[in-house]
């Protein structure tokens, strides 16, 4: 398999530069919690701990990992794998990280398991036992990979992956360890490497290429509003339409605080159960949804430039779960932004996908929003979701 970090030798050795500022300095407090997640994990994990594990270590265990830290209902892992019995908690863990058969295996085993733990809990753990051989495959690696441009496609776009791919994808990140300690011979394991990825997901400054970009980004701001007026715009419409609403996603403590949202109607937090647990934290993270009776209806996902990848990212994983079918995807974004829009929605990566992104997702300009709600006012209360599909275009 050929690299599918196909980047120029300088552009590497510039963002390489800035991860050696900012690990240095800026992050050095980063980098001593990342060991110390690695020291903690390895405690609960060895052999003589995971025998005895009980009630309470599991949950300390459960609580360190990154793979729960965030989740909205994080005692669900723990009330699911109590229900099994800590005897078959304990066999599955000692299975997948001490067991002898090969890694597919013991990865698929576990990924089947009653445990339910995804791609990011299990290479987690993998990763932390022998950092030499594996990988974390999570959001954060995920993102730093597509925001450089990675081309292998499933290895990136896809949330949960099979043994094989993982194996395939650690294999990745050692060509990967091998080209950076070319240039900086610092990354000592494959945890070092997925440092380096966080960084470029979430830390790296792009330089500003030229002062027509900054004109032209700031006539998208002009043109479409803010994410924040998109986005209530999105949930103003949907709420007229007599439709709930819920609002997640990014950002959501200073949305809630704008006086436009204050004044919404038929706001919920709930979530269709219809879907299951594992498909409604991907919901849950997208930015818009419309509800009506017991289903989405529609879901939106809002452009704001630097975190466009990552919803892209979570639309992918949302058309690859066959229990959100029948839910119309849409990307918001400014007029001048389709064609950037539309490129990245057909970029070979989303298009070979099981369901290509293009097929599933729709254009829906931003200005269209606020003419609906001024010039169409009246009408608003008697259109449905589908009614919006006269104002967006499809991206196929």
């Amino acid at each position: 398999m050929s690299s599918f970090l196909k980047l120029s030798s300088a552009r590497i050795k510039k963002l390489l530069d800035q991860f050696l500022r900012v690990a240095d300095v800026r992050c050095t407090g980063l980098h001593k919690s990342r060991q110390e997640h690695l020291r903690l994990i390895r405690s609960m994990t060895k052999k003589d701990r995971l025998a005895k594990l009980d009630k309470t270590a599991l949950q300390a265990l459960l609580g360190t990992m990154w793979s729960f830290r965030f989740w909205r209902n994080s005692d669900y892992i723990l009330e699911n794998a109590l229900k099994r019995g800590l005897p078959k908690v304990r066999d599955h863990l000692y299975d997948l990280l001490y067991g002898s058969d090969g890694v597919i295996d013991r990865y698929d085993r576990t990924l089947d398991s009653p445990l339910r733990f995804g791609t990011a809990a299990v290479s987690e753990l993998l990763s932390i036992t022998d950092p030499q051989s594996y990988a974390v495959r999570n959001i954060s690696s995920r993102k730093g990979l597509f925001r450089l441009r990675a081309v292998e496609l499933p290895l990136v776009t896809q949330g949960q992956i099979s043994g094989a791919q993982y194996l395939a994808f650690c294999e990745e990140m050692g060509r990967i360890r091998k080209q950076l300690n070319e240039m900086e011979p610092i990354f000592k394991s494959l945890y070092d490497v997925d440092f380096f990825l966080y960084f470029a997901a979430y830390e790296a400054k792009e330089e500003r290429e030229t002062l027509a970009k900054v004109f032209a980004e700031e006539e998208d701001r002009r043109m479409g509003g803010s994410p924040a007026d998109v986005r209530l715009a999105l949930l103003e419409l949907g709420s007229r339409m007599g439709l709930g609403v819920r609002a997640g996603g990014r950002d959501l403590k200073n949305l809630r605080r704008r006086k436009r949202f204050k004044m919404l109607a038929n706001l919920t937090d709930e979530i269709p159960e219809r879907y299951g647990e594992p498909t409604n934290r991907l919901l849950a993270e997208v930015d818009v949804l419309w509800i009506t009776g017991k289903k989405v209806a529609a879901a939106f996902e809002v452009d704001t430039g630097k975190d466009f990848a990552e919803g892209l990212l979570l639309l992918a994983d949302l058309v690859s779960d066959k229990k959100s079918l029948g839910i119309t995807f849409y990307i918001v974004a400014s007029d001048e932004r389709r064609e950037g829009v539309f490129a990245e929605i057909t970029r070979p990566a989303f298009q070979n996908l099981p369901q290509p992104l293009s097929e599933c997702c729709r254009f829906l300009p931003a200005s269209a929003l606020e003419m609906i709600l001024t010039k169409l006012s009246d009408t608003v209360a008697r259109m449905t979701p589908g009614s919006l599909k006269k104002f967006s275009e499809s991206v196929e």
